[in-house]
């Protein structure tokens, strides 16, 4: 019987296995994503995808807030920090697996799932090189040069989120995190249990 966290450790293993069995062609011509993994362990049990998807959603929200679950690629599924990740389909995966296991009727998740159904990527965003002014000063001549990464535009193309929400649904998460993993562990526990007898 798999326990909320020998479930974790069995993916992981069957995942790095899975990559050693590839040849280096097959490695050269695609990597495998964290998408990947959760499509591997969906077609095993939507159980087991949402525990993967809830369990790095936590990880990367504690570690550097939204923000960073969302530039490293985890919502998106297609990991690399700081590359564009134009959607959050990972996300809201976790949240239609919520939907479809009947978790959203334990009032215990209704916190963290208004949470996460506030999070969202916007795909115009200010650049980040000239924080959307189109300009940078010159500490040397106290000139203003037209930035070069927007084109003098302040307007950047790489998807991105509102970071005063991200810190706002940080703040948040973090207060009622612990509890909430505690209880979805708990669940997720006794729903593994219930799949074996």
């Amino acid at each position: 019987m798999y326990t909320y966290e020998t479930l974790l450790d069995h993916y992981y293993d069957e995942w790095e296995r899975i990559d050693r069995c590839r040849s280096n062609e097959e490695r050269r011509i695609a990597t495998l994503t964290y998408a990947d993994m959760i499509d591997f362990a969906h077609d095993k049990n939507p159980l087991h995808a949402l525990i993967i998807l809830v369990v790095n959603y936590n990880g990367q929200v504690c570690n550097g807030g939204h923000s960073q679950y969302v530039f490293n690629g985890y919502a998106h599924g297609v990991g690399g920090c700081f590359d564009d990740h134009p959607t959050t389909e990972m996300h809201d995966l976790m949240l239609s697996l919520f939907v479809q296991l009947g978790l959203t009727s334990d009032g215990r998740f209704i916190p963290v799932l208004s949470i996460m159904r506030m999070l969202k990527v916007d795909n115009e965003t200010y650049c980040d090189y000239c924080d959307g002014d189109g300009y940078l000063d010159d500490d040397i001549d106290s000139e203003r040069y037209g930035c070069c990464m927007c084109d003098s535009t302040g307007a950047s193309d790489t998807p991105g989120i509102d970071e005063v929400l991200a810190d706002k649904l940080d703040d948040v998460y973090y207060a009622i995190n612990d509890q909430f993993m505690t209880d979805f562990k708990e669940t997720i526990n006794a729903r593994l249990q219930q799949e074996t007898s």
